[in-house]
């Protein structure tokens, strides 16, 4: 069986790293010709028109290589529908592209994620229990459909400067997909190994400076897919690896939306208040900004492995694990990184 995971493994991350690497290189060139550019503006932190739009090569490449893997991999081995989750993924593909070439106003996004989280939610069935007994059923489940689409949200609004998406997609998938193979949920992990080497091609071209920009479509989809997987590590009860591993991505942009509530400012309205966001205004560049924070979030990385594997200490590591968080927003406010 370790073979064929290994086989499977290695063609997963070749399609989805080709394919998107490749459709990436015909989004650039046609995005530019149908003029669907990002202009620069008193908000941004690029200074040249860029196309935006990226996304389609990390769906496009997920789209293949999913029914792939559902289609090699022997039914004992699949443990989530996959349509349910294709149908869900199109809809919100559907509103996030209009959303890129002309502005939908924020109910109408809302009720479309809405749909989406809830026929996600549906293929859970009424067994399981995301927050493991702690309230009935209607509550956990309405509690869910919140904290998923905030994190939807979370995701696109920390999209902000070139590669944060695609380091913070790494490392995620990364994390998930060990956590699924060690638990035996192989389809899951094989659909975390895809994402990951699909957001690893596009961060070729993201990278500061960025010649491609994900756009709404694209991060409000990556939100949407490790929401997904997060669903399923919740379901195995592992919250500490929920909670910790995108931690980062938590604490800059609850943070922020809390402060300008507090504040009574326009939340739906573009700003530059997140932790990230402050180097910049002091004229770092995207690069460094992005290597504090994979250098930090390797931490998280390691230490949310390691609760998984050593359960005696979590109290200890949990500790950790939020002063690397509060470290981490502490040096984004300075005006130099450590790399």
């Amino acid at each position: 069986m370790f073979e064929n995971v290994l086989f499977l493994s290695f063609i997963s991350a070749a399609a989805s790293f080709a394919l998107t690497f490749l459709v990436t290189d015909i989004l650039v060139i046609y995005l530019r010709r149908k003029s669907i550019l990002d202009i620069p503006n008193s908000r941004s932190s690029h200074t040249i028109p860029t196309p935006r739009g990226g996304g389609w090569a990390l769906i496009g490449a997920q789209f293949v290589t999913w029914p792939l893997i559902a289609l090699l991999t022997n039914d004992h081995l699949q443990t989530a529908p996959l349509f349910p989750l294709l149908v869900s993924a199109l809809i919100l593909m559907y509103i996030s592209w209009l959303d890129d070439l002309r502005s939908v106003s924020p109910f109408f996004r809302l009720l479309c994620q809405t749909l989406s989280v809830v026929i996600i939610l549906m293929t859970f069935g009424s067994e399981g229990l995301f927050f493991q007994g702690l309230f009935p059923f209607v509550i956990d489940r309405i509690l869910i459909v919140f904290a998923f689409i905030w994190w939807i949200n979370l995701f696109n609004f920390m999209d902000g400067i070139d590669g944060i998406s695609g380091q913070q997609t790494i490392f995620l998938c990364l994390g998930f997909a060990i956590l699924f193979f060690w638990t035996g949920t192989v389809d899951l992990g094989l659909y975390s190994i895809s994402l990951l080497f699909a957001a690893l091609a596009f961060l070729i071209w993201n990278w500061h400076p960025a010649r491609i920009f994900l756009g709404d479509i694209g991060s409000i989809f990556l939100g949407f897919i490790t929401g997904w997987l997060m669903l399923h590590l919740l379901s195995k009860g592992l919250w500490f690896q929920v909670i910790f591993l995108p931690g980062f991505y938590y604490a800059d942009a609850t943070m922020t939306l809390l402060k300008r509530l507090v504040r009574k400012e326009n939340i739906f309205k573009p700003h530059q208040q997140h932790f990230f966001q402050r180097p910049i205004l002091n004229g770092l560049p995207a690069h460094k900004i992005c290597k504090t924070i994979i250098l930090y979030n390797t931490v998280l990385f390691i230490i949310s492995l390691l609760a998984f594997w050593e359960h005696d200490h979590l109290g200890i590591m949990a500790i950790i694990a939020i002063f690397t968080i509060v470290f981490l927003l502490r040096q984004l406010k300075k005006k130099k990184m450590p790399l």
